[in-house]
């Protein structure tokens, strides 16, 4: 096995290596994802759908598109009737989700990426073992990004509702009955309503996006290295790279998303309200995911490159500007 030239790769390349690796390892990595979600989706799947109530294969006596067709699609929503379910799902399946399975199956995906970089047998057994032994700093970083994101989403949520309060109070105050029922009813207000409502969504949208990009790279960080949260270290990979990082995450998002909908959307219609459907849907999330996590692992080592390449040749330069060739003295003839 040849290992990669050690070189900046653009976006083309880095998708182009990201089906590469995913062609070559497909077996390891739908294997990954099974280990580690398969379990959970089954236990989601019973947890929010009445299993009991589900055939295993489509109703076929049912003609498509019918009315019956869509009732059937539809009598099976999810429910928290249970409060017991409810507080197992929040207390177990969300904690294993964020703690243990997207953690270790990201540093999995991560070392095995590296494996093949170096041009090195990829072993999947051998890797998972490698990442559990970073289990505690992965767990760790995990919660403190968890806690951030939400104190952050607060924030702008609480700030956004104490706007919304002072334009209601003084709107309130400024208008009597009628006066307001008039300015409710110009179509001026709901025009101008309309541009800050997107003004503000986008707000909403771009602030936490360019936090979440510029932290995005802590997992692979903090299981490469030892010590620390990650998030300094992805913050400092990620700087001057965000436009170029925010355009590989909304490639790969596109594609993964657009894929998953067409073949979920087929199996909705073609299986129905089944568990055959279910299982299908699932599965097809499995198979998809593992593009995501290669995509991931690459950009990861790629910006690793580029900002090595930049401290040396910082370095580089500064060490030659210290170094200054010494002048001769200037021999007198007498």
């Amino acid at each position: 096995m040849n290992a990669w030239p050690q070189k900046p790769m653009g976006i083309g390349q880095i998708l182009d290596r990201t089906f590469n690796v995913y062609r070559k390892h497909f077996g390891k990595f739908f294997l990954l994802m099974l280990i580690f979600f398969a379990p959970l989706y089954i236990v989601q799947e019973i947890m929010l759908n009445d299993i009991t109530s589900m055939s295993m294969l489509p109703d076929t006596s049912v003609e498509p598109f019918s009315e019956e067709y869509f009732e059937n699609m539809a009598g099976n929503q999810p429910n928290f009737d249970n409060v017991w379910m409810a507080v197992f799902f929040l207390l177990l399946i969300i904690p294993l989700t964020f703690l243990v399975s997207t953690p270790i199956s990201t540093a999995t995906a991560v070392f095995m990426v590296k494996r093949e970089m170096d041009g090195h047998e990829v072993s999947l057994k051998e890797e998972i073992k490698r990442a559990f032994s970073r289990f505690w700093p992965l767990a760790g970083s995990m919660t403190v990004f968890g806690l951030i994101t939400i104190g952050m989403f607060l924030a702008i949520f609480l700030i956004l509702a104490i706007v919304v309060v002072v334009i209601v109070a003084i709107g309130a105050g400024s208008f009597d009955e009628l006066a307001l029922d008039d300015f409710l009813s110009n179509p001026a207000t709901w025009i101008i309503g309309g541009v800050l409502y997107f003004v503000v969504l986008m707000v909403m949208m771009l602030v936490p996006s360019y936090f979440l990009v510029r932290w995005a790279f802590f997992m692979p960080a903090v299981a490469m290295e030892a010590g620390g949260i990650g998030l300094a270290k992805s913050w400092n990979l990620t700087k001057g790279n965000f436009w170029r990082v925010f355009g590989i995450y909304f490639v790969i998002m596109l594609m993964t998303s657009t894929f998953m909908f067409a073949f979920q959307m087929i199996a909705i219609f073609a299986l129905q309200n089944s568990i055959t459907g279910l299982l299908l849907q699932n599965l097809l999330t499995l198979l998809i995911s593992p593009l995501a996590l290669i995509a991931y692992a690459i950009t990861y080592f790629d910006l690793v490159l580029r900002k090595e390449g930049t401290d040396l040749e910082a370095m580089l330069y500064g060490s030659s500007a210290l170094i200054q060739p010494q002048e001769e003295p200037e021999m007198k003839h007498e």
